[in-house]
């Protein structure tokens, strides 16, 4: 899968397909200092994930998305004191051969929260369409709670990711021709940016553990589409033949195609500063005359811990001051 399709057009999900995902995988060059210690936490045999089959029908209830989707902070005994336990490995769930237990939810924080993201899409005026978007943006067997607001059931972080991309749309006078996004979480914003914007070529850069999840999310939802992985040939890529080009992080001096818009959602604040730097950098050398760069981060956030990907699930180093993200300290005016 050296910068060919994964799946053929309709092809979904098989045996074979993780077989050769996990091939992919176990053959993608990674680099530690695309991790940080904000993401230094995957178990060492994520190989063995990829490969079970049990695990991708209920992967956004079982953990295998902890940290990449926002449904997960709502699972019991996943936080502590508001940030997530320390010892809870994130993309580990415990399973025994096809048996994958589910998290339990805590459903009066996820109608909470939800309530609260239904207000702010209620003053678009565009709720009925949202609605029918997010009923067509979902996969994955994630926690659905009914609100009272709406007499029916949604998916929370659905619901926020078509938030930032009605918010997103209101930014960009016509549609873009190729989208680059930097963090794509399971490929919940891709998947509502495809619906939206169908004829846009989406370009996704992430680590190999969460490339992994988006190939499935993708899949499952478009069967039809032509979806490439990037792998370790040394060849520049464009995307002219893709719907979606997942790109891992440090392969990013392979992309050749001009972009018009760029997108980081709360991910430039998990990765060590010079890390964010360089991509903000690779947007400004990408990005076509009049294109759009859209940012939601903090202004500031300091990493808690640093895991292992040896296997240590405990706090392995303090965080210190330089490890701090500052949004005022990222190259945007240069």
């Amino acid at each position: 899968m050296n910068g060919t399709p994964i799946a053929a057009p309709g092809a979904r999900p098989t045996d074979r397909m993780l077989a050769a995902l996990m091939d992919w995988y176990l053959g993608t060059k990674r680099t530690s200092d695309h991790y940080g210690t904000h993401w230094d936490r995957f178990r060492p045999d994520f190989e063995r994930l990829i490969a079970t089959d049990a695990l991708w029908q209920s992967y956004r209830a079982n953990g295998l998305t902890i940290g990449f989707d926002d449904n997960n902070f709502h699972a019991l005994g996943v936080r502590e004191r508001g940030r997530v336990r320390p010892d809870v490995l994130p993309y580990a769930p415990d399973f025994k051969g096809n048996l994958v237990p589910l998290l339990t939810f805590d459903a009066e924080s996820l109608v909470r929260d939800a309530e609260v993201v239904v207000r702010h899409l209620a003053r678009t005026g565009r709720m009925e369409s949202i609605l029918d978007l997010h009923d067509r943006t979902i996969a994955g067997d994630p926690p659905l709670v009914r609100l009272p607001s709406l007499g029916r059931t949604v998916d929370l972080n659905t619901l926020q990711l078509l938030w930032f991309a009605d918010d997103i749309m209101s930014h960009v006078a016509k549609p873009p021709s190729v989208i680059l996004e930097i963090g794509g979480g399971y490929g919940g914003l891709a998947a509502a940016i495809h619906r939206i914007w169908p004829m846009a070529r989406i370009v996704i850069v992430d680590l190999p553990e969460v490339l992994a999840v988006q190939v499935v999310h993708l899949q499952r939802l478009f069967p039809d589409s032509r979806l490439r992985l990037l792998g370790n040939d040394t060849s520049l890529l464009t995307t002219a033949d893709t719907d979606f080009t997942l790109v891992p992080a440090h392969a990013t001096d392979r992309l050749a195609n001009a972009i018009d818009l760029a997108i980081n959602i709360r991910s430039f604040m998990e990765m060590p500063q010079d890390i964010a730097n360089g991509y903000v950098r690779l947007i400004q050398h990408l990005t076509e005359a009049g294109g759009t760069l859209y940012l939601a981060n903090r202004l500031e956030k300091r990493p808690v811990w640093a895991g292992s990907r040896q296997g240590s699930t405990a706090p392995s180093k303090q965080h210190t001051g330089e490890e701090m993200f500052r949004m005022p300290d990222l190259p945007l005016d240069k």
